[in-house]
């Protein structure tokens, strides 16, 4: 059975790689050009490596003799060491899931992996590079969706009679793109907020999730999820940042209030000032008569409130069988 490295029972070696031999300057170099950020020395040996592996698709990689890194036999050099010479191509790395496991010679690969589990790892390095490409291609799609906010090349598109046929980017959005205006506008800020090697790493949901967090606290939650943090983990830390915030659109939503002052009772609708509404009992008015003011919750009150637009807002306190207190709000065109 293959052994898969374990660093802390190896703490001398990383994935076999002595970590002294290893030039970091070319390390980075090295994994810059593999689109991968470097990030520490064991994270940046770990991810070149796991790359290799995957790009190698069961074929042997070369063993530098040293510092034991493993590479492609297209690489000159050794990208760890950058001065180890490459042996026959008799040598294999051996990938157990997302780990790297011991470097073995061919032959001996071809016992430990069994015929369902050598094509199971082909099948993980298709599905990795498939992600890959995913990546790519959702970071182009939101580059066009960028292009057409921006521009706002959405105006373009003419009625039968020669207007324009979207006043807004969300009818662009859900007529043609068939998508919601909130998930079309997060996709067009992918592109600015994000490299394309960022989203090949903490993929299309994280990225989505962090956009809707503090914009100063970005930069912060994009390290850590480059660092492998959980979507759990993720979510829970933007709901704590989001607490008490302004929702998009507009000022933090504010509850109706029902107030009781004494003898009579009174709605108080925030909506940048307040306004206060008499409330009333239910019943039918003879022409010329006021109806008859409410006193008290027991009187089952309503009020209305009549908007510049000719609509009239109704207003209705009703008791449930529960025993909780709701307020019934019924919008009507004048006639």
């Amino acid at each position: 059975m293959t052994t898969v490295v374990d660093s802390e029972k190896k703490a001398k070696t990383i994935l076999g790689i002595d970590p002294k031999k290893v030039n970091r300057e070319h390390l980075d170099a090295a994994a810059k050009a593999l689109g991968i950020e470097p990030n520490g020395l064991s994270h940046t040996i770990q991810k070149v490596s796991a790359l290799f592996v995957e790009r190698a698709k069961g074929e042997p990689l070369m063993h530098c003799d040293v510092c034991g890194g493993h590479s492609p036999k297209e690489f000159s050099e050794c990208p760890f060491c950058g001065v180890g010479e490459d042996p026959p191509a008799t040598a294999m790395v051996v990938a157990k899931g997302a780990h790297v496991a011991e470097v073995v010679s061919s032959e001996d690969a071809a016992k430990l992996l069994g015929p369902g589990e050598r094509q199971l790892d082909e099948a993980v390095a298709r599905i990795n590079e498939a992600k890959i490409l995913t990546a790519v291609g959702y970071f182009q799609l939101c580059k066009e969706i960028e292009i057409v906010v921006q521009s706002q090349l959405y105006k373009a598109r003419r009625d039968a009679e020669g207007r324009p046929k979207y006043k807004t980017f969300a009818e662009f959005a859900e007529l043609e793109l068939k998508m919601s205006k909130g998930h079309a506008w997060s996709m067009a800020q992918i592109p600015s907020r994000y490299s394309i090697e960022q989203v090949k790493i903490i993929g299309r949901n994280k990225c989505e999730l962090l956009l809707t967090a503090p914009k100063e606290k970005h930069p912060e939650l994009v390290d850590a999820a480059l660092k492998g943090e959980s979507t759990r983990k993720l979510t829970a830390k933007v709901r704590e940042l989001n607490l008490g915030r302004p929702k998009k659109g507009g000022a933090p939503q504010k509850t109706e209030k029902i107030a009781e002052r004494k003898d009579e009772l009174t709605l108080a609708l925030i909506v940048g000032k307040k306004h206060v509404l008499p409330c009333f009992k239910p019943g039918k008015v003879k022409e010329g008569e006021k109806p008859e003011p409410a006193k008290k919750v027991d009187d089952q009150p309503w009020a209305f409130r009549d908007l510049p637009n000719g609509i009239r807002e109704i207003f209705r306190v009703a008791k449930f069988p529960s025993g909780q207190l709701k307020i019934l709000i019924e919008a009507k065109r004048e006639e």
